[in-house]
């Protein structure tokens, strides 16, 4: 048999790329109020002026409880699970 998770694994990087798949073109407000993009595998956060700068990598909280990751040539979007208390 196969290594599980080795095709968990496979499954969780399916997944992320689905979400940053579904998510581009839409823009995202984050907790700190500045206005994001997502475009491809990239986030360019909008200025006041409606301008787009490359967000540099780091990690970015939206509204809508999702964790935008930042690093090298793309991005990963995390969305947050609150469990039932």
């Amino acid at each position: 048999m196969g290594n599980p998770l080795k095709g968990m694994a496979l499954i969780a990087a399916a997944t992320i790329f689905a979400a940053a798949t579904a998510m581009a073109g839409q823009i995202v407000e984050l907790l700190d109020g500045r206005k994001a993009e997502i475009e491809g595998k990239k986030l360019f956060l909008v200025d006041m002026d409606s301008r787009r700068i490359p967000a540099p990598e780091g990690s970015y909280e939206t509204k809508d409880e999702r964790t935008i990751l930042v690093k090298g040539n793309g991005i990963e979007i995390l969305s947050h699970v609150t469990k039932p208390r």
